[in-house]
């Protein structure tokens, strides 16, 4: 993870829990620029692909592991989240429309 979000511990906290997924928070905090810098690597041909540069380029800080009864904790409500799309995704649509012919 980079970028301001990051600056909350906290918040990537919750992110790590929801998903049940280890979040990496990379030194460099400007993850555009980043990944930038590494796609113009790899098209000098400092590296052979983008994952061999990512690999030498991208330093992780620290890492902030989800906590499996958080994840518990939060899981029916991330599940009715996902489940809420499907039903509205109509009405997203229609508004989509609506504003597109203005």
């Amino acid at each position: 993870a980079a970028g301001g979000a990051t600056k909350s511990r906290l918040w990537m906290q919750i992110h790590a829990d929801v998903s049940n997924v280890p979040i990496a928070l990379t030194e460099v905090a400007d993850a555009p620029t980043l990944g930038s810098a590494i796609l113009a690597a790899v098209g000098a041909g400092l590296f052979p692909d983008v994952t061999t540069a990512a690999a030498q380029m991208v330093r992780v800080r620290d890492q902030i592991l989800p906590d499996p009864a958080a994840h518990e904790a939060y899981r029916f409500f991330a599940d009715q989240y996902i489940a809420t799309y499907p039903r509205v995704q109509d009405l997203i649509q229609a508004t989509t429309r609506h504003v597109a012919r203005r």
